[in-house]
């Protein structure tokens, strides 16, 4: 993929998949081009039989994404855009069977906030990142998402807090109300991603896959239903991935003369 791409993509033999809003020099700020660029790798990804883990990151050192280009005039009233564009894109992020990681290397303000929500894992860095929701102070209502998934991750009070203010929050605050989950050393932060991508990326993605799917229908369901799907979906069966023999023979050994394990 072109360097000049808004959006750009690689992918490691190990199945660790990259994804960069390469915008630097406008803030990495969310165009119609960008969304539609997320919008075509995210769908192509969900049928990907080599990417295990994705993450999502902005080029460049000062922003994740400034948001919306309303500048560019490509958000603006009037302009000609698909309507259900950034919708349908944030759905097919959310919708990956991957792991999803945002690495948020600056500022991440209102339309890359929406973007953020599919996120499995949020990590940023310690100095530079700011999140906010500028969305009042625009007069602007979200509409892609933000509204429900944002008190989903970080509680009614929080998000409320966040969204009604204005409020800048570093990476500091941002963990603090659980926006956050990991954070960096700003010099740190893409080598400590790709470490914990590549955590996950040499387990089973057929288990991973299986426990993200459960784990996000557990999250959003009551427990009785949560165990009754999950019971459903595995057919009672006692919870084998596809590689499961696989991986048991290289981790114990096969052969008569290995010791069998009780596991």
């Amino acid at each position: 993929m072109s360097a000049t791409a808004v959006v750009l993509y690689d992918e490691t033999p190990s199945g660790v998949a990259t994804i960069t809003i390469n915008r630097p020099k406008s803030m990495n700020s969310l165009s119609g081009e960008v969304f539609t660029k997320l919008n075509e790798i995210a769908k192509k990804l969900r049928y990907s039989k080599t990417a295990k883990v994705v993450v999502l990151t902005g080029a460049g050192n000062r922003a994740f994404s400034a948001g919306n280009d309303v500048k560019g005039g490509s958000f603006t009233a009037g302009a000609e855009y698909d309507p259900r564009l950034q919708v349908d894109t944030i759905e097919a992020l959310d919708a990956l069977p991957q792991p999803l990681i945002c690495a948020v290397n600056g500022v991440c303000y209102t339309g890359a906030l929406e973007l953020l929500m599919p996120a499995d894992i949020i990590v940023a860095t310690k100095n530079s990142s700011v999140f906010c929701d500028t969305h009042a102070r625009l007069g602007l209502v979200p509409t892609w998402g933000l509204s429900v998934r944002l008190p989903r991750k970080i509680g009614l009070s929080n998000a409320k807090i966040m969204s009604f203010t204005g409020r800048k929050f570093n990476g500091d605050d941002a963990q603090k109300i659980g926006l956050v989950d990991m954070l960096f050393d700003d010099d740190k932060l893409m080598n400590e991603t790709f470490k914990l991508a590549e955590e996950m990326a040499v387990n089973s993605f057929d288990s991973i896959r299986k426990q993200k799917k459960m784990m996000d229908y557990g999250f959003m369901s009551s427990q009785r239903e949560a165990l009754a799907w999950t019971d459903e979906v595995n057919g009672f069966h006692p919870g084998f991935a596809k590689d499961m023999k696989e991986r048991m023979n290289t981790l114990f050994g096969a052969g008569k003369n290995k010791k069998k394990s009780n596991l």
